[in-house]
Formats: structure tokens, C-alpha cells, sequence
């Protein structure tokens, strides 16, 4: 099995993101270590690992609510259901949008479902 090698290159920092010391800030980017390894080779589907799944339980249903902003202005909102119809499915329904004055500004509602 090939192995990825990783190239740490240094990217300058914009102002208001620049780490407290003014030192440029290391980001790794993946350099393959051959060419068979990149993703237009023709052998990729042989590397890709079976869609069983692992030694462990299924998730139990739940929901969960994430609200997003910045420090105590709200800018919107995702709420997201786990839900299992029948013993072998499993269902996602995730919902979310805009909220606040962030809304007059871009309006976004969004529904997603997943089985």
C-alpha cells in the first residue's frame, strides 16, 4: 500500500486572522507519493473499501438544534432528526435557514432528507 506524503507549506496570514507571534501559519496540503495514487487513475474503485458496515450499533434516534452567528447576533438556524422507520433504514431530515437581520439581508430556508 502506498503511502500519502504531506507537504507543510507556509501561507502568510491575512491581518485579522494573523497568530499573536506575526508568523506565517503552516497548512498541510497532500502531495501524492506517485502518479497511481492521484484520483484520475484507473484503478481507484479496486482501493475503495466494501459499504459494510463496522462492529458497532446503529445511532439511536435524536434531534438536534444548532443555532449560528457571531458573539450575540444570530444568523440562523439547522435543526436535524435521526429517525429509524423501519429496523433496517435509517432517515435524516435536516432543516434550517436565515434568522434575524441576517434574513433581510439574504433570505435561505433549506430542507434536506436522507434514507
Amino acid at each position: 500500500m502506498k503511502r500519502l506524503a504531506l507537504a507543510l507549506v507556509c501561507i502568510p496570514a491575512l491581518a485579522w486572522g494573523a497568530p499573536p507571534t506575526g508568523l506565517p501559519t503552516p497548512v498541510a496540503s497532500p502531495a501524492p507519493a506517485a502518479d497511481s495514487d492521484l484520483p484520475n487513475s484507473t484503478n481507484w474503485q479496486q482501493k475503495i473499501s466494501p459499504p459494510d458496515p463496522g462492529p458497532f450499533p446503529p445511532p439511536p434516534p435524536l434531534t438536534a438544534t444548532y443555532h449560528f452567528g457571531w458573539t450575540k447576533i444570530g444568523g440562523g438556524f439547522a435543526e436535524a432528526t435521526l429517525t429509524r422507520p423501519r429496523k433496517d433504514v435509517m432517515q435524516l431530515e435536516v432543516s434550517g435557514g436565515s434568522t434575524g437581520f441576517i434574513r433581510k439581508l439574504w433570505k435561505l430556508d433549506a430542507t434536506h432528507t436522507e434514507t
